[in-house]
């Protein structure tokens, strides 16, 4: 359960529970890549509990190492500080890989799954794949029906029609891949964010991340008791002053002119 799996409470953003790691019975040609999808910070979690579960490294490239290591420096937060002894830059030790986040599909407006990508990154790394699962961690995973409807995506890719006139790496003319939703982000709690903005005052909210005119009035009003409204008053009148005194210069200008 992604729960279980991430350790945490506060930075799941839906109550509905996954699987990131289902054990099936395998033949003894099956061999399965895990791709994790991740920005250039973030999602660190996700990778150490991967990490600490399958009792494997994780490959990064040079990149997320970097990345990595900057978070590391003085913290005292086990995942962020032993993370990078958990990762690799030799993909061939691995198989948990990171990808960017959009690799394995895109999330607007909708979720669209890239099997075709998947299956080459697999297909390149020439270790006998013949299945790669790609798990997209993000809090945009039941925005919507449909989402929530097609978490779960999977297809059979034809690799003599994705590489056209190519030699096929190992023995598998057909790669499986399946493309996990998962509802999870780690920014702050609601809570946290309403300390934050009492702590602040500001004059006003600007929501970034909505899905509609009607979620972004409900940020707003969210937030509406902690903002310092005497502030925002001014503000608006010193705009309508403003706009005013632009106006009354514009009107003796014309009036001097004529």
């Amino acid at each position: 359960q992604v729960r279980e799996l991430l350790g945490s409470n506060d930075t799941i953003v839906s109550e509905k529970k996954q699987s990131f790691f289902q054990p099936k019975a395998k033949s003894a040609m099956e061999r399965t890549l895990v791709l994790l999808s991740c920005y250039s910070i973030g999602k660190e979690k996700v990778l150490w509990h991967s990490a600490i579960q399958s009792n494997q490294l994780v490959y990064v490239n040079k990149s997320k190492q970097k990345m990595l290591e900057c978070i590391e420096c003085g913290s005292h937060i086990e995942e962020a500080n032993g993370i990078i002894r958990r990762c690799t830059l030799d993909r061939q030790q691995s198989d948990l890989h990171v990808i960017k986040m959009g690799t394995a599909g895109s999330m607007h407006p909708y979720f669209q799954p890239n099997f075709e990508e998947c299956a080459l990154y697999a297909h390149r790394m020439n270790k006998g794949y013949s299945k790669v699962v790609a798990f997209i961690p993000t809090g945009w995973a039941e925005s919507s029906k449909y989402n929530k409807e097609n978490a779960i995506s999977s297809k059979a890719v034809n690799l003599k029609e994705l590489i056209k006139g190519s030699k096929i790496n190992g023995n598998h003319d057909v790669m499986q891949v399946e493309v996990r939703l998962c509802a999870y982000s780690e920014h702050s709690t609601y809570t946290e964010l309403r300390d934050c903005v009492e702590f602040m005052k500001p004059k006003r909210i600007i929501p970034t991340v909505f899905s509609g005119e009607k979620d972004y009035i409900a940020i707003e009003k969210r937030f509406g008791d902690l903002i310092d409204s005497q502030r925002a008053k001014q503000a608006f009148i010193s705009r309508i002053a403003g706009a005013v005194s632009k106006k009354i210069i514009g009107f003796k200008r014309k009036a001097e002119v004529s």
